[in-house]
């Protein structure tokens, strides 16, 4: 895994787990942070894999720009406490510019099918 200042990610092919540090909040400077990474990292069609506590804030800048990413194709949260819901209700009712593909799911191995799934589908 490499380390950002707000957590941890590790590509898995064209797929990144991202794993934000507890108690974090994610801003809009976080989401610059993440896009340099992935320019640098991974291919140009990928998805995000988050995974951990999901005990982190989202700013409100970083809630309108999420998801804004030249490349990506998908976002699987997985549930891990019942504040997932919040994280993903929060995530979902934003506005947004285009289709943000976004789904919750009850472990890794489902979420990760799905990407896989969906990132096959939409080549």
């Amino acid at each position: 895994m490499h380390q950002l200042s707000f957590g941890r990610v590790r590509p898995v092919g064209n797929i990144v787990e991202l794993c934000i540090d507890e108690g974090r909040e994610l801003t809009l400077q976080s989401l610059t942070e993440f896009r340099t990474w992935i320019g640098a990292h991974m291919p140009p069609r990928f998805a995000v894999l988050v995974t951990g506590s999901l005990d982190f804030s989202l700013g409100f800048e970083a809630q309108a720009d999420l998801g804004n990413v030249a490349g990506l194709q998908a976002i699987a949260i997985v549930r891990q406490f019942p504040r997932s819901d919040l994280v993903f209700d929060v995530i979902r009712r934003l506005p947004r510019d285009h289709v943000l593909k976004l789904e919750l799911f009850p472990s890794r191995d489902s979420a990760c099918k799905w990407l896989r799934e969906h990132l096959v589908v939409t080549h």
